[in-house]
């Protein structure tokens, strides 16, 4: 249950990054402001089935790294029309944080602790186990999704400025 409780808020976090780049208001010709209306659309587009992603994957139903892949693959796409060097500077910062976060989950699943027998002693090893692998992971990405925070409100500032 905490393994879940933790993964939902290291998702909310991650919805709070990617509305920090949504929030960016900009537009214009290849500025800083047309920059930053590239990189704006192309995750508002990538971000749209996000939580029916993250839904599947905290109940099992999927990898949890795989719902960064479309959001991942768009900034990557919106990085190579971005030409403004403050922009794609900020907007790879951004991405390479993002590619972390992935990283750190790929592969990991929920584990299934219903099965657990609190009576025996090496289930509850294992459970203990479990736990710990899971407060591990919980503090990496709370580091990983405050380095991304920052990377988001770098580009937002960047972006308003512009």
């Amino acid at each position: 249950m905490t393994e879940t409780k933790s993964l939902f808020k290291v998702a909310g976090i991650f919805g709070a990054a990617a509305l920090t780049l949504s929030l960016a208001s900009c537009s214009g010709g290849q500025s800083v402001a047309d920059a930053c209306n590239i990189a704006n659309s192309t995750v508002n587009e990538a971000t749209g089935d996000l939580q029916s992603v993250l839904s599947d994957a905290t109940s099992g139903e999927g990898d949890l790294s795989a719902a960064f892949d479309p959001i991942t693959e768009a900034l990557e796409d919106a990085q190579s029309e971005v030409t403004n060097e403050e922009v794609s500077t900020a907007l790879a910062s951004f991405t390479d944080e993002l590619s972390a976060m992935s990283g750190t989950l790929e592969g990991y699943e929920i584990p299934d602790a219903s099965s657990i027998d609190p009576a025996d002693p090496e289930a509850m090893d294992k459970l203990d186990q479990m736990q710990a692998e899971a407060e591990e992971m919980t503090t990496k990405l709370q580091e990983q999704s405050t380095s991304l925070t920052e990377a988001g409100q770098n580009l937002q500032d960047i972006c308003t400025a512009g």
